[in-house]
Formats: C-alpha cells, sequence, structure tokens
C-alpha cells in the first residue's frame, strides 16, 4: 500500500511503488497499468487467484489500498481502510473515490462470471451518495443482478463500520 501523500508522489516514485506491489505500466503508448497475470485470458481465474492473495489487485485498487476480502458466483466484497489522502477540501471522502471503489466493486463481481476470453467494458456509472464519510474502513458489496449473453447489469453498495449505507451505484458492462 502507498502511504504517500499523493501530491508529494513523482511519476518515477509511484511507478516505482507499484512496480514493487507487481504491477506494470505499458510506457510510451498511453494505456492503462494492467496488473501481471491479469492478461491470461482468463477473468474468472485471475479474480481467483487475486481474492486468495497470490496476485494483485489493479493499479487503481492498489493505488486507493482496496483490499478483496471474498467472492462468490456473481457477487465481490471489498474493503478499503481509509487515510487522510481520500478527503477533500471539506473533510469527507472525494466523491469520485467512492465511484471508483463501487466500480471496482461491480467489476470485480462481473469477473466472477467471465468465461475465459470473455472480456467487457463498462458502459455506465451511476452513484447516489447517501452519507459522508471522514474515516474508517469502507465495505464494499458489488452484485450482478442480471448476466446476458451480451449485457451484465451490477450494483454496488458501500457501508461504513457501522452499517450504514454510504452510497449506491449501479453500472452495465457489454460483454466483448
Amino acid at each position: 500500500m502507498i502511504h504517500q501523500r499523493a501530491d508529494t508522489v513523482g511519476e518515477e516514485d509511484l511507478q516505482d511503488q507499484l512496480d514493487n506491489q507487481g504491477c506494470h505500466t505499458l510506457k510510451g503508448n498511453g494505456e492503462h497499468p494492467t496488473v501481471q497475470g491479469h492478461s491470461t485470458g482468463d477473468p474468472r481465474a485471475w479474480i481467483e487467484r487475486a481474492s486468495r492473495g497470490e496476485v494483485p489487485l489493479t493499479a487503481a485498487s492498489m493505488l486507493l489500498g482496496l483490499r478483496l476480502a471474498a467472492i462468490e458466483d456473481g457477487a465481490a466484497f471489498l474493503e478499503w481502510p481509509l487515510d487522510n489522502r481520500f478527503l477533500n477540501g471539506v473533510g469527507v471522502v472525494q466523491g469520485g473515490l467512492l465511484a471508483s471503489f463501487a466500480d471496482s466493486c461491480m467489476a470485480f463481481a462481473v469477473l466472477t462470471l467471465l468465461q475465459p476470453n470473455d472480456s467487457v467494458a463498462g458502459t455506465d456509472l451511476r452513484i447516489n451518495f447517501l452519507r459522508a464519510v471522514r474515516s474508517g474502513t469502507l465495505r464494499g458489496e458489488g452484485r450482478v443482478l442480471r448476466r446476458g449473453r451480451r449485457v451484465i447489469y451490477v450494483e454496488a453498495t458501500i457501508s461504513d463500520e457501522d452499517n450504514k449505507l454510504v452510497a449506491r451505484a449501479g453500472s452495465t458492462f457489454q460483454v466483448l
């Protein structure tokens, strides 16, 4: 987990930290960071290995410090220990980061249902912020509501340590 403030981390320092955590960035072509082992062509096998701690999560998930607590068919359960890096100017967790957490919960839930060589792309993301949060560990649950041949509907809930609902999100993924 990266413990430095985001505004003090240089690009090379950040890349070194990601490299040390098992990630690599495809440099020079503008592609997003990838995780070693994720390119196996079997997303379900990758998420199962990640749930056992055998391979790292995605680079974005690691930047936030997310932990994959458990998976089951059509569901993923994540934890996000908060710290001051994630607070906005008024002292609450920044909404875009909550959306990223929800997106990770939903994407990992979708991965549990994919077949080898399947690929998906999110086509939308909707989120409702229900409660401000300043500290603690958030719990997220992503759950597939319906999986068709070409479209997957998924929702996520984010709760605080007192099981109070912080946010609810929904997304649609297209099977490519």
